[in-house]
């Protein structure tokens, strides 16, 4: 199993319909988007490539650089780690089919998606073990689920950071964890700073880009953007 990534908005570049077109659509409209213009060379013309690639397969890619660098005959690694974070591809949902795995990075996701996943496994066992617990120290004859409230454990109050990355996907996404973790390095570490900003992003008409403009140290510029 892998994790897969599809093109943002990708509709706007179809002209056909049907799987596989001859051809897609390139607005020149890209020349003006600001988080385009900060990407590398190459990464522009990977992410061109990633789009015609996308358009032969139903707009569902195995996240996987040495694939995807492969199938687009690149000559330099791809990014897909800075596409993702730049908004331009977004993070599906595991791939069942084998034929689509290329090497032993299939399996690979961001650093801050395993500690997110480690971190839901530790709780959902801490949730098993504490049930097991209740239903041990119920005394006989009590009824299945009956549990002296004394032996009941005091649920764990969220700490702030947990509040912050709670709150911020709400704003800016399921998938923008590694976004929030960007802003609260760019607020040197203060949790209250950083929720001031998603609160702030709640308001926008862009969150995202909002946030990104705070990360880059440029807060009040509103770059032009396409979305792709």
């Amino acid at each position: 199993m892998a994790r897969t990534f599809r093109v943002k908005n990708f509709e706007r570049f179809q002209h056909y319909k049907d799987r596989n077109p001859p051809w897609i659509k390139l607005y020149n409209e890209l020349l003006d988007d600001y988080d385009f213009g900060c990407l590398q060379d190459a990464s522009k013309m990977h992410l061109i490539a990633i789009w015609l690639l996308a358009s032969r397969s139903e707009n569902k890619l195995p996240y996987d650089s040495e694939w995807i660098s492969r199938r687009i005959n690149a000559t330099d690694q791809v990014n897909l780690e800075d596409l993702v974070h730049r908004g331009f591809l977004l993070l599906d949902q595991e791939l069942h089919n084998a034929e689509q795995v290329a090497s032993t990075s299939l399996a690979e996701c961001l650093p801050r998606d395993r500690d997110r996943d480690r971190d839901r496994d530790r709780d959902r066992d801490r949730d098993r073990d504490r049930d097991r617990e209740r239903k041990n120290a119920a005394p006989n004859g009590a009824h299945a689920g009956v549990v002296i409230a004394s032996t009941v454990p005091a649920p764990t109050p969220p700490t702030p950071e947990t509040e912050l990355f709670r709150r911020g996907k709400e704003v800016l996404g399921k998938n923008a964890g590694g976004l929030i973790a960007e802003l609260l390095r760019a607020k040197d570490g203060s949790i209250p700073l950083a929720r001031s900003a998603i609160e702030a992003a709640s308001t926008k008409h862009d969150p995202r880009e909002y946030v990104g403009a705070i990360i880059r140290g440029k807060p009040d510029e509103q770059p032009y953007r396409v979305i792709v």
